[in-house]
Formats: structure tokens, sequence, C-alpha cells
């Protein structure tokens, strides 16, 4: 039985179910009153659910990220950079920092996997460090100090009392310490998570997410460049992977480009089991986007037949990311290349696939493994000199004929006797008569 009155200059509320009694004042309405009858009639019947941990008053944003991480990042493909941004958090008080190791388990159960990382502890910022790091980490921090002092105060602070006025403060100095809009964005993006989860999984109440109140700028990340934008790149890399002692990095470079694979499909997922070579697809039992069938082109069935390890089976690249980023970076440097990542490959595979498919979308999207065609235009980098040449090529012959090219014009006007038009299909050209 539940009764609400006025008292004072508010409203009180007293509760009494099966000899237990509950009471409160002080409220500035009667719907207030109301709503904290509901919740105490659900205590005293023993049916509330009870939230994890010490709730929001009792536990600091540090704490809160490292306990998410536990519950739900050992189950996200895209858990290391999550974790790499936590990390700042921890450090800035003493706490142990993360390390995201992928499981042992081999990629053939990959489909069956509900768990892609394990958690290392790492020694925390006040556990002796190598000279070498310590000296890193003591850099990083005096070149972006502001940024720091921000994370070290939220890191300390309670949750549930982290306002929408400390996530700006934490915005602007990330903007005046030179962070980009990407990067800013997110840091936001796991911050919002960690007040998500804790409000809907932990059922920590009063929790408000302080991160919805922020406007968040557009980042322009956009990447043009694709391999082959300047004379003679190609085969200046070409002659630089060539010297490379491992011998799965040329494969794998020419590979990305022959499939528009993406890095971590291409050394992580694709195996020598999964290849139909009848039917030319290699089947991915895993990718960013799930699991899909990569069509295999004859140039693609020519490279894999060069690459060692068939008869073993398993991966096929036995190597590692970090081997391959090193020798790319030291192939580039050769080459005398700048500015060209290896996801451009994937860049440049879905440009040149585009080409050879006629505009083809819907088969290109079945290539590159994209979801949505909106993504798959950010990936098609037309050069406007091939646009040209493609247009030069539909010029009926009367009209390539009548046109002029630059070496034709004259240089000096004194030459020019007159200039006359003339209508050739549908358009008017100007052709210049030489004295």
């Amino acid at each position: 039985m539940a009764s609400i009155y006025k008292e004072g200059l508010g409203y009180a509320a007293r509760v009494r179910i099966k000899g237990k009694s509950a009471y409160k004042a002080g409220f500035k309405t009667k719907a207030a009153a109301q709503a904290w009858v509901r919740e105490a009639e659900t205590t005293l019947l023993g049916t509330h659910q009870q939230m994890k941990g010490f709730g929001p008053m009792g536990t600091t944003l540090a704490q809160a990220m490292r306990q998410h991480a536990d519950d739900f990042l050992t189950t996200k493909k895209g858990a290391q950079p999550v974790v790499t941004r936590m990390n700042a958090y921890f450090s800035a008080v003493d706490m142990p920092t993360l390390k995201a190791v992928p499981t042992s388990a081999t990629a053939t159960e990959s489909s069956k996997l509900t768990r892609y990382f394990d958690l290392i502890e790492q020694p925390s910022a006040g556990a002796a460090l190598p000279r070498t790091f310590a000296k890193y980490r003591a850099e990083r921090i005096e070149k972006r100090p502001h940024t720091a002092a921000i994370r070290a105060r939220l890191a300390a602070m309670l949750i549930g009392r982290i306002a929408p006025h400390d996530i700006n403060s934490l915005v602007t100095a990330m903007k005046k310490d030179g962070f980009t809009t990407s990067s800013i964005n997110n840091e936001l993006s796991v911050l919002s998570m960690v007040f998500k989860q804790a409000k809907a999984i932990w059922l920590w109440e009063p929790l408000t997410n302080p991160v919805d109140s922020i406007k968040r700028d557009t980042p322009d990340n956009r990447r043009d460049r694709v391999l082959g934008d300047y004379t003679g790149e190609e085969e200046a890399l070409a002659a630089a992977l060539s010297e490379c002692k491992n011998p799965y990095v040329a494969p794998f470079v020419w590979l990305s480009i022959e499939t528009a694979m993406r890095k971590s499909e291409s050394l992580l997922t694709a195996r020598w089991e999964d290849i139909n070579w009848h039917r030319r697809i290699l089947h991915l039992r895993d990718s960013k986007t799930g699991k899909r069938d990569v069509p295999l082109t004859l140039g693609a069935i020519a490279l894999l037949e060069c690459i060692p390890g068939r008869e073993e089976g398993g991966a096929i690249f036995k190597t590692t990311a970090d081997a391959v980023d090193s020798a790319w970076e030291r192939a580039c440097a050769r080459a005398g290349i700048q500015n060209l990542r290896i996801h451009d490959l994937r860049h440049t595979a879905a440009t040149r696939l585009c080409e050879r498919l006629s505009g083809d979308i819907f088969a290109l999207k079945q290539l590159t493994g994209h979801k949505t065609l909106q993504m798959l235009e950010r990936y098609v980098k037309p050069r406007p000199e091939r646009v040209l040449e493609k247009l030069d090529a539909t010029e009926p012959p009367a009209r390539g004929k009548a046109r002029a090219s630059r070496n034709d014009v004259p240089q000096q006007p004194q030459q020019v006797a007159a200039v006359e038009e003339q209508v050739i299909g549908t358009t008017r050209v100007r052709l210049l008569k030489v004295a």
C-alpha cells in the first residue's frame, strides 16, 4: 500500500508491503513521488534487478572502462584500437594497461568464434619500464599536454559525475593538441559506448550519456591515393618488392590488387583449403562484413600458384601483419614512393576492377565485399586522364580530324590569318587558319 501527501513545500510518500516499509520526503512534484513509489514497491517485493558493481557513484571512468573491456571487447573484431584508446586513461591513473591478443583458435574455427581476443595486462605507468619505452611514453605525453591533463582528470572522476562540459573540455584539448577530427570522433565513440553499456547492461541508474550532448565535426578523411598516380611508380615498387627477403610480401601486394581483399582477409582468413580451383572462388570464413566468396581473376590464380606452402595447407600467407607492414615501408622507401599505404592497394584494386567491369557496380561490390554502394563509391578513384581517354575513344572520326591538337595551335598570334567556324554534328568548332 502506498500513500502520497503534501508535506511542507513539497510531497512525501510512504510504502508498506508485507511488513516492510519505505518513506521519503522532499519531492518537488507529485509525479516525482509517484515514480519513487513504483521503484520502492518493486524493491520491497524483492523483484528489483540489482546493478552491477558499485554503480555510477562508486566507480571511476577508468574503472568502468576496465570492466567494460572484460565484459564486451573480447568478442569484438575491432577491439584493438578501442583498447589502445582506453590505455591512455588507464596509464593516466597508474592502472595496468591492456593488450588485445588474438585468440589461439585457428581460422577454420573462426566462423564459430564468439571470442576474438584475450586481454593481457601490461605494467602500469608507475611500474618500472624499459628505458626506451619509458622515454617514448614521456615524449608522447609532452607533445599533447592538454589532452593528457583532461584524460587524467576524467579517468579519476566518478562516472556518474561526468557532465557534457567535461567531455567538451576533452574535445577542446584534443583540437588544441592537433588531433584530427577522426581521432576526436573515435575517442568520443569509445566514451559513449562505455556510458551506454553501463546504463543498459549494468543497470547503472541514474546515469546519462554526456557524449550525446556533444556535436561532432564531420571528418574529411577521404583518400584519393592509388598506385600508379606517378609515372614509373608501379615498376619501381615491383623492383623494390623483388628484393624483399620475406617471400610472401610481393605476392600479398599483387594479390591485394587483383582481388581487392582487405589486409586482414588476406593475412588472417584466407586459407588454401578454402580455394575452389575449379570455380575460381576463395571462400572467406570470416571478414569485416562476415563470410563471403571472393572471385579469383586469372591473374590471382597465377599469383596463388606461385606462393609457397600450398601443399602444407593452412594460411595462404604464413607471415604476420607486422612483418608485412615493415617490409612495405622499406620497399616504398627503396622505390622512392611517398604517401602510399597498404590500404591504398584496395582503392587501387577497386578502381582498376571498375574499369575492367565497365562500371558494373554490383559485380564490383561482390568483388570488394562492401555492404553498401555508398562505401564502395569511396574506393573508386578514376583519374581525369583515364576519363578523357574513354571519351576520346568514343569520338566520331570526323570530329576527331576536325579538332586540332595542342601542337597544331600556332604559338604566335601574328601567324593566325583568320578564324573560321564550322558545325560538325551538333557541335560548333572553331578552326584556326594559319597564314
